[in-house]
Protein backbone atom coordinates (compact mmCIF):
# COMPACT_ATOMS: atom_id res chain seq x y z
CA UNK A 1 0.00 0.00 0.00
CA UNK A 2 2.84 2.48 -0.57
CA UNK A 3 1.58 6.00 -1.08
CA UNK A 4 -1.77 5.53 0.67
CA UNK A 5 -2.64 8.42 3.00
CA UNK A 6 -3.95 7.63 6.45
CA UNK A 7 -5.44 10.16 8.86
CA UNK A 8 -4.90 9.09 12.48
CA UNK A 9 -7.29 10.78 14.93
CA UNK A 10 -6.74 10.43 18.66
CA UNK A 11 -6.58 12.92 21.52
CA UNK A 12 -3.58 11.03 22.98
CA UNK A 13 -0.36 11.69 21.07
CA UNK A 14 1.25 8.44 22.24
CA UNK A 15 -1.70 6.51 20.79
CA UNK A 16 -1.29 8.20 17.39
CA UNK A 17 2.41 7.29 17.38
CA UNK A 18 1.65 3.69 18.42
CA UNK A 19 -0.87 3.34 15.59
CA UNK A 20 1.62 4.69 13.06
CA UNK A 21 4.31 2.28 14.30
CA UNK A 22 1.85 -0.62 14.07
CA UNK A 23 1.18 0.25 10.42
CA UNK A 24 4.81 1.00 9.46
CA UNK A 25 5.07 -2.17 7.27
CA UNK A 26 2.32 -0.77 5.02
CA UNK A 27 4.63 2.11 3.99
CA UNK A 28 1.90 4.75 3.99
CA UNK A 29 1.88 8.49 4.55
CA UNK A 30 0.46 9.41 7.96
CA UNK A 31 -1.21 12.62 9.08
CA UNK A 32 -2.09 13.11 12.75
CA UNK A 33 -5.08 14.96 14.21
CA UNK A 34 -5.48 15.43 17.98
CA UNK A 35 -9.25 16.01 17.78
CA UNK A 36 -12.32 15.45 15.65
CA UNK A 37 -12.50 19.15 14.83
CA UNK A 38 -8.96 19.20 13.43
CA UNK A 39 -9.66 15.96 11.59
CA UNK A 40 -12.67 17.59 9.90
CA UNK A 41 -10.51 20.55 8.86
CA UNK A 42 -8.00 18.15 7.30
CA UNK A 43 -10.75 16.09 5.62
CA UNK A 44 -12.22 19.27 4.15
CA UNK A 45 -9.04 20.15 2.29
CA UNK A 46 -7.09 16.92 1.71
CA UNK A 47 -7.77 13.47 0.33
CA UNK A 48 -7.18 10.43 2.51
CA UNK A 49 -7.43 6.73 1.75
CA UNK A 50 -8.33 5.74 5.31
CA UNK A 51 -9.23 7.33 8.65
CA UNK A 52 -8.28 5.59 11.89
CA UNK A 53 -10.13 7.23 14.76
CA UNK A 54 -10.27 6.69 18.47
CA UNK A 55 -13.87 6.13 19.52
CA UNK A 56 -13.88 8.10 22.78
CA UNK A 57 -12.47 11.62 22.52
CA UNK A 58 -13.47 14.92 24.15
CA UNK A 59 -15.94 17.15 22.28
CA UNK A 60 -16.45 14.82 19.28
CA UNK A 61 -16.22 11.03 19.39
CA UNK A 62 -15.23 8.84 16.45
CA UNK A 63 -18.82 8.13 15.41
CA UNK A 64 -19.70 11.84 15.41
CA UNK A 65 -16.57 12.50 13.34
CA UNK A 66 -17.65 9.86 10.83
CA UNK A 67 -21.18 11.27 10.62
CA UNK A 68 -19.85 14.81 10.02
CA UNK A 69 -17.34 13.60 7.40
CA UNK A 70 -19.95 11.49 5.63
CA UNK A 71 -22.51 14.30 5.56
CA UNK A 72 -20.11 17.02 4.41
CA UNK A 73 -19.72 18.23 0.86
CA UNK A 74 -15.97 18.84 0.86
CA UNK A 75 -14.34 19.86 -2.44
CA UNK A 76 -10.90 20.63 -3.78
CA UNK A 77 -9.63 21.66 -7.21
CA UNK A 78 -10.26 18.09 -8.49
CA UNK A 79 -13.90 18.08 -7.41
CA UNK A 80 -15.78 16.47 -4.50
CA UNK A 81 -13.62 14.88 -1.81
CA UNK A 82 -15.10 11.46 -1.00
CA UNK A 83 -15.39 10.30 2.59
CA UNK A 84 -12.66 7.68 3.12
CA UNK A 85 -13.34 4.42 4.95
CA UNK A 86 -13.22 4.71 8.75
CA UNK A 87 -11.86 2.26 11.29
CA UNK A 88 -12.74 2.95 14.93
CA UNK A 89 -10.20 1.99 17.56
CA UNK A 90 -11.49 1.61 21.10
CA UNK A 91 -10.75 0.19 24.51
CA UNK A 92 -14.52 -0.15 24.98
CA UNK A 93 -15.66 -2.42 22.16
CA UNK A 94 -19.09 -3.98 22.49
CA UNK A 95 -21.55 -5.80 20.27
CA UNK A 96 -23.77 -2.70 20.33
CA UNK A 97 -20.93 -0.45 19.15
CA UNK A 98 -19.98 -2.90 16.40
CA UNK A 99 -23.61 -3.14 15.23
CA UNK A 100 -24.01 0.66 15.24
CA UNK A 101 -20.74 1.10 13.35
CA UNK A 102 -21.74 -1.52 10.76
CA UNK A 103 -25.17 0.09 10.38
CA UNK A 104 -23.58 3.51 9.77
CA UNK A 105 -21.08 2.16 7.22
CA UNK A 106 -17.94 2.29 9.35
CA UNK A 107 -15.50 -0.24 7.94
CA UNK A 108 -14.41 -1.86 11.22
CA UNK A 109 -14.15 -1.51 14.99
CA UNK A 110 -10.87 -2.69 16.50
CA UNK A 111 -10.17 -3.31 20.17
CA UNK A 112 -7.04 -1.44 21.34
CA UNK A 113 -5.78 -4.60 23.03
CA UNK A 114 -5.67 -6.38 19.64
CA UNK A 115 -4.73 -3.41 17.44
CA UNK A 116 -1.18 -4.62 16.83
CA UNK A 117 -2.50 -7.88 15.39
CA UNK A 118 -5.72 -6.70 13.71
CA UNK A 119 -5.08 -3.16 12.49
CA UNK A 120 -2.59 -3.91 9.65
CA UNK A 121 -4.90 -6.60 8.24
CA UNK A 122 -8.02 -4.40 8.44
CA UNK A 123 -6.22 -1.39 6.94
CA UNK A 124 -4.97 -3.48 4.00
CA UNK A 125 -8.48 -4.90 3.54
CA UNK A 126 -9.96 -1.38 3.55
CA UNK A 127 -7.51 -0.32 0.82
CA UNK A 128 -8.41 -3.35 -1.32
CA UNK A 129 -12.17 -2.87 -0.85
CA UNK A 130 -11.92 0.83 -1.65
CA UNK A 131 -9.94 0.08 -4.81
CA UNK A 132 -12.62 -2.39 -5.97
CA UNK A 133 -15.37 0.14 -5.24
CA UNK A 134 -13.50 2.79 -7.25
CA UNK A 135 -13.33 0.42 -10.24
CA UNK A 136 -17.11 -0.05 -10.03
CA UNK A 137 -17.66 3.72 -9.87
CA UNK A 138 -15.38 4.25 -12.90
CA UNK A 139 -17.30 1.63 -14.89
CA UNK A 140 -20.62 3.22 -13.88
CA UNK A 141 -19.28 6.63 -14.98
CA UNK A 142 -18.25 5.21 -18.36
CA UNK A 143 -21.75 3.75 -18.82
CA UNK A 144 -23.39 7.07 -17.96
CA UNK A 145 -21.20 9.03 -20.39
CA UNK A 146 -21.91 6.48 -23.11
CA UNK A 147 -25.67 6.69 -22.56
CA UNK A 148 -25.55 10.49 -22.65
CA UNK A 149 -23.49 10.59 -25.85
CA UNK A 150 -25.70 8.00 -27.55
CA UNK A 151 -28.79 10.07 -26.69
CA UNK A 152 -27.17 13.16 -28.20
CA UNK A 153 -26.25 11.25 -31.37
CA UNK A 154 -29.55 9.37 -31.54
CA UNK A 155 -28.02 5.88 -31.69
CA UNK A 156 -28.11 2.84 -29.44
CA UNK A 157 -25.38 2.90 -26.76
CA UNK A 158 -24.18 -0.56 -27.75
CA UNK A 159 -23.76 0.50 -31.41
CA UNK A 160 -21.89 3.66 -30.44
CA UNK A 161 -19.66 1.76 -28.04
CA UNK A 162 -18.77 -0.87 -30.60
CA UNK A 163 -17.79 1.86 -33.07
CA UNK A 164 -15.77 3.67 -30.42
CA UNK A 165 -13.92 0.55 -29.37
CA UNK A 166 -13.19 -0.45 -32.96
CA UNK A 167 -11.60 2.96 -33.47
CA UNK A 168 -9.94 2.91 -30.04
CA UNK A 169 -8.39 -0.50 -30.68
CA UNK A 170 -7.74 0.39 -34.31
CA UNK A 171 -9.23 -2.80 -35.74
CA UNK A 172 -12.55 -4.35 -36.71
CA UNK A 173 -12.36 -7.45 -34.51
CA UNK A 174 -14.41 -6.00 -31.67
CA UNK A 175 -17.46 -8.04 -30.73
CA UNK A 176 -20.96 -6.60 -30.68
CA UNK A 177 -21.94 -5.87 -27.09
CA UNK A 178 -25.31 -6.81 -25.65
CA UNK A 179 -25.47 -4.45 -22.67
CA UNK A 180 -24.21 -1.00 -21.82
CA UNK A 181 -22.43 -2.46 -18.78
CA UNK A 182 -20.38 -4.81 -21.02
CA UNK A 183 -19.38 -1.82 -23.12
CA UNK A 184 -18.44 0.37 -20.16
CA UNK A 185 -16.40 -2.43 -18.64
CA UNK A 186 -14.54 -3.03 -21.92
CA UNK A 187 -13.80 0.68 -22.34
CA UNK A 188 -12.55 0.94 -18.77
CA UNK A 189 -10.35 -2.15 -19.10
CA UNK A 190 -8.88 -0.92 -22.38
CA UNK A 191 -8.28 2.60 -21.06
CA UNK A 192 -6.58 1.17 -17.95
CA UNK A 193 -4.26 -1.01 -20.02
CA UNK A 194 -3.24 1.99 -22.16
CA UNK A 195 -2.06 4.03 -19.16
Amino acid sequence: MPGERILIVDDAGFSRIAIEKTLAPLDCEYVHAPSGEIALQLLSSQRFDLVLSDYIMPEMDGIELYRHALGSKFRDESGPIPCPPFILITAHASKELEELARHLGIFAVIQKSSQERDLPKKAAQAFRDTSCNMQIVLIDNEALRLKTLSQILGVQPETLATAILRGFLNHEEVEEFQTIEEVASAIHIQASSNR
